[in-house]
């Protein structure tokens, strides 16, 4: 917006000064649309002056929050160009009368003899004007044309010393013309024109650089709040999300496989073959032939059933294959680059109760979907709009209080898995002993009889189970339905381990299955041949262990480490050839129990009558 001030129509019978407030007035009302436009002011001769004071007025209102529209015309001026302005007055005001009257007519002052008297080149509110102006325009460029001919008899109007002052953004410049006509331009092609539009143009685009510039600046400083809100944002939730970590986190979480075995170097090698005919051969209901590794495909079952006789090897080999590389290249092929979450639980009988309940289940689960690469994400879907202030809101763990929270936890595993499913993610569970899982809290409550919890041994392969009362049925069928449930997620896969009892053998009788003791043959020989290998025997006779320790282990790999190293005593210790077959002869076939081979190797120590007691407690 362009501002203009012709003296002929600023100036009536009232003051300069006084006409600055009217300006003002009329400018805000045309501003009323666009209060932030940019405004350019171009003045000649007293209309000048009238600018003047109105940007003075303007500033002032700025200052001191009189009149939000003014300060808005002030802030909003971004150049001044004064065209013949008398600021230090007009040396002609001084003449006589004649003179003066011709002078106000060249001005077109009219009769106004208060205007010419403020003119005089002594005019106290001239130089006030001036000071002020200087003081509030320091950053607004301006520039001062002054005329270069003079006007008739009256000579220069208002000369050069008068149109132009110094100041920090002042420029000066000249238009060859007298006071009247150095504001009219014939045509386009006019110098003065010419001169006056290349300052507007300058002004306008040092506007425009300045503004660029501000606009940039805001930007970065927005950018760089933004950025700070962002971090701060993003540590206090790393700070929560490192809180739910600790919540859900106990300290015996990987007790049971922390005790078990590496799996023997060479073993499992089969359990990813293709051919039916290997060892690594599962079975399904049917009778029909499915490996394992077609189960890890996309078009394989919901679930796994890794099953097998107490010792038969089942944890070492739900350990192996749940790190195996394999595993997890055919998983992530399976997940066809979804994001993947691979989790595992040993339930642990013998171990802590959070190691065989279900609510250190899910805690562990939990723990590892949020440990991953995408926890945080998953952490912030499952607590939702109560993420940030979850901290006051998570219940206390507690010895005493297992089960208490059983609710809470699988509200969050259901979020999770929701989160899951919405987001098109893969999800993979290792869960080994599921004939170990106990409802701890209601065996803390109930009382048990020793028939109650001692071993049994169901089936005519004597395998061996804990104990015969209806709350463990009822642990057992509680466990099967969970995991059962979890079969209707189609991006979710479970890998479960238990001991071939009658529930789960019904319960997952649609899933294919892989029986340990029937698949583990071959890795049994291996580790015995290996073994044997480091001794001086024969290789016929080794050849002959081998294949009778081999014969005898029904598969039971426990059975064959006890075995193994009861030969490897009797060899060190000078035994026969003959010694060391006998030896196997007389091992039990069943590991547990009274008779069985735990009880067999401690015998020596069993003629202490206490040793006896607490051995048979364990053992039996």
């Amino acid at each position: 917006m362009a501002a203009t001030a012709e003296p002929g129509s600023a100036v009536s019978q009232n003051s300069i000064f006084g006409h600055a407030g009217s300006l003002l007035n009329d400018l805000a009302e045309k501003r009323k649309g666009d209060p932030k436009r940019a405004i350019m002011w171009v003045g000649h001769s007293l209309g000048g002056l009238v600018i003047k004071e109105a940007i003075i007025r303007a500033a002032n209102s700025s200052t001191y929050g009189r009149d939000p529209r003014l300060g808005d015309i002030y802030s909003s001026t971004i150049g001044v160009i004064f065209m013949g302005t008398p600021h230090r007055g007009i040396p002609k005001a001084t003449l006589g009368e004649s003179a003066a009257r011709l002078t106000a007519r060249l001005l077109a002052a009219g009769s106004n003899m208060q205007v010419l008297g403020n003119l005089r080149p002594d005019s106290h509110a001239l130089e006030k004007q001036l000071h002020d102006f200087v003081t509030v325009s320091s950053h607004i460029p301006v520039v001062c044309f002054y005329e270069e001919l003079k006007t008739g008899r009256a000579g220069l109007i208002v000369p050069r010393a008068s149109a132009v002052f110094d100041g920090k953004m002042v420029s000066f410049d000249s238009i060859p013309a007298d006071h009247r006509e150095m504001a009219r331009f014939a045509t386009r092609s006019d110098i003065g024109y010419n001169r006056v539009l290349g300052h507007i143009q300058s002004i306008w685009a040092s506007y425009q650089d300045a503004r660029r510039r501000e606009e940039g600046e805001r930007a970065r400083i927005a950018e760089e709040e933004q950025h700070k809100k962002m971090k701060e944002l993003k540590e206090a939730e790393e700070a929560v999300h490192s809180d739910i970590l600790r919540w859900l986190s106990f300290s015996l979480m990987r007790q049971r496989e922390n005790h078990i075995e590496d799996a023997h170097r060479a073993t499992l090698d089969w359990v990813f073959g293709d051919n039916p005919s290997l060892p690594g051969q599962v079975t399904e209901r049917d009778g029909g032939v499915l490996p394992f590794s077609s189960w890890l495909s996309k078009n394989g079952a919901p679930a796994f059933w890794v099953s097998g006789k107490a010792g038969s090897g089942k944890s070492t080999f739900m350990k192996a294959i749940r790190h195996h590389p394999e595993t997890l290249r055919r998983l992530h092929d399976w997940a066809e680059k979804r994001p993947l979450f691979v989790c595992h639980f040993f339930l642990y009988e013998l171990g802590s109760d959070l190691g065989k309940c279900r609510e250190g289940m899910l805690r562990s689960i939990l723990y590892q979907f949020l440990k991953s690469d995408h926890g945080l994400e998953l952490s912030k879907t499952i607590f939702g709009s109560q993420f940030l202030g979850i901290n006051d809101q998570l219940p206390q763990f507690h010895a005493q209080g297992i089960g208490e929270h059983w609710g809470a936890l699988r509200g969050y595993f259901i979020n999770a898995l929701n989160a899951i499913a919405q987001k098109n993610w893969s999800l993979c569970l290792f869960v080994y002993g599921l004939d170990e899982y106990r409802t701890v809290e209601k065996w803390k409550k109930e009382k048990y009889t020793a028939a109650d919890v001692e071993m049994v041994y169901e089936g005519e392969d004597g395998d061996a189970v804990w104990g015969s009362n209806a709350s463990i049925m009822d642990d057992h069928r509680q466990v099967l339905t969970f995991f059962k449930n979890l079969c209707v997620h189609p991006n979710i896969k479970l890998c479960l381990s238990s001991r071939e009892l009658m529930i789960f053998e019904d319960g997952f009788a649609k899933f294919p299955r892989l029986r340990m003791q029937d698949c583990n043959k071959s890795d049994i020989w291996r580790f015995v041949s290996d073994q044997i290998s480091q001794t001086e025997i024969s290789e016929d006779g080794k050849m002959a262990l081998t294949a009778k320790i081999t014969s005898k282990s029904c598969g039971v790999f426990l059975w064959v480490r006890l075995v193994v190293n009861s030969i490897l005593d009797g060899y060190a210790s000078g035994d026969s050839l003959a010694r060391l077959h006998e030896k196997i002869d007389q091992a039990p076939s069943r590991l547990c129990g009274p008779r069985g081979l735990f009880m067999k190797m401690i015998e020596p120590a069993l003629k202490d009558g206490q040793v006896r007691l607490e051995s048979s407690r364990i053992f039996k």
